[in-house]
């Protein structure tokens, strides 16, 4: 003979030992979810703190090549200035000299702006495929940033659908 709990089970159509089980593992659930959204969102932070290291490290290469095009400016300038007094002091002497000091004022120009255009385009080169390296890891980031969001949106979405589907089959049940 059926107890009064059993028939009441019977005729509601559900064991509240089974309700408290799913609901239990319902629970379990979420928290795994939650904590796997948590660590989601530690590294969406990681990563947005990576893309911000990146462009600091962007910003200062950049400062650095300005600094690398000033160098060189300077060079020049120095080189200049010092083939002009150069070529002062051979236009006191003798007509000799003259030719002598303007021939080899002219060479250390020449070499001063050679070397000089060597490093420029050596930083120029070095800076710039530093630039695109970062640049494309700053890319490579924001790819993985979004896909994880994608990703995040989609268990979400599910997970939504989920917990809506067991409330309607909870709601049928009554």
């Amino acid at each position: 003979m059926k107890t009064k709990n059993s028939l009441k089970e019977y005729l509601i159509g559900y064991s509240t030992e089974e309700v408290d089980d799913f609901l239990d593992e319902v629970t379990l659930d979420y928290e795994k979810i939650y904590k796997e959204v948590n660590e989601s969102r530690k590294k969406i932070d990681n990563l947005n703190d990576e893309v911000t290291k990146f462009k600091q490290m962007e910003e200062t290469l950049q400062s650095t090549l300005v600094m690398a095009q000033s160098t060189a400016e300077e060079m020049q300038l120095d080189a200049k200035t010092k083939s002009d007094t150069m070529l002062s002091d051979a236009k006191s002497q003798a007509d000799t000299i003259l030719n002598d000091a303007q021939t080899k004022a002219d060479t250390m120009l020449n070499e001063a702006k050679v070397k000089s255009e060597t490093l420029l385009n050596d930083a120029k080169t070095s800076a710039e495929s530093e630039i695109a390296r970062i640049n494309a890891d700053v890319d490579k980031k924001r790819r993985e940033l979004e896909e994880m969001q994608k990703q995040f949106d989609a268990f979400k979405t599910n997970m939504e659908a989920l917990l809506t589907s067991h409330m309607e089959i909870l709601r049928n049940n009554h």
